[in-house]
């Protein structure tokens, strides 16, 4: 299905996939403006283990039409030790943006084989 134009709505429903994080930064050219998102089905010691086992671990980012507002992002992080967790609030917000593109991660699995 294409998600393009949708709402990440549409495509949270249709994969049925927990995300454990999200991660974002300010777009360099400006900072009020934040233009993809990192969805992580995995968090970093999941990612480690997959990719030590060779398989890849699938993450998602989604690229905005139109780029969201940082601010009011920043206003999503209630708690800054647990800044990147997906929270209700978090997924309330991020379903009613328009995806620009999804892409997945990609890994070079050579680069993760035990020497």
């Amino acid at each position: 299905m294409n998600y393009i134009g949708k709402k990440f709505e549409v495509l949270l429903d249709d994969l049925d996939i927990p995300i454990k994080n999200v991660m974002f930064t300010p777009d360099f050219s400006n900072k009020k403006k934040v233009s993809y998102t990192y969805f992580e089905i995995y968090d970093g010691f999941e990612t480690s283990r997959k990719l030590e086992k060779g398989e890849i671990p699938v993450n998602i980012i989604i690229t905005w039409q139109p780029p969201l507002d940082a601010n009011e992002l920043n206003k999503l992080i209630i708690d800054r030790t647990k800044s990147g967790q997906w929270t209700p609030e978090k997924e309330g917000y991020f379903k009613q943006q328009i995806v620009g593109d999804v892409v997945r991660t990609n890994y070079n699995l050579e680069n993760y084989k035990k020497k």
